[in-house]
């Protein structure tokens, strides 16, 4: 069966597999799983004190660090990142993987995402 969609969230809920076209072309197919390395996994942490500075590792960007707690992306493997969390004092770590749209959008930008169409089967 193939599913045609732009509304990736039900995409996501009812396919195996995924494909992402654009302008006519396959750019991108497989797997959810296999899919998740064109995105960065989202990690969320609370601390008992103040964040730890977690710019200079490998694979972090965009930290946010608001009162004790920490957002950021992480690309790559996410072991550093957990051993200096466990030293500074985390009480919360969580983290999650990129939805479907957030793939999507990881190749095209918010500018092009109505150029591209995401289809499942």
């Amino acid at each position: 069966m193939f599913l045609s969609s732009h509304i990736l969230s039900e995409v996501e809920a009812v396919c195996d597999r995924v494909a992402i076209l654009r302008s006519g072309r396959l750019v991108e197919a497989g797997s959810l799983s296999e899919m998740r390395h064109l995105s960065a996994i989202t990690v969320d942490a609370t601390f008992t004190r103040a964040p730890p500075d977690v710019s200079g590792i490998p694979g972090v960007s965009q930290v946010v660090v608001t009162g004790k707690e920490l957002r950021c992306q992480v690309r790559g493997a996410i072991e550093p990142l957990l051993k200096v969390a466990a030293e500074a004092g985390v009480s919360q770590f969580l983290s999650r993987e990129p939805s479907l749209e957030e793939l999507f959008l990881a190749l095209y930008g918010k500018e092009s995402h109505d150029e591209g169409k995401a289809a499942g089967a």
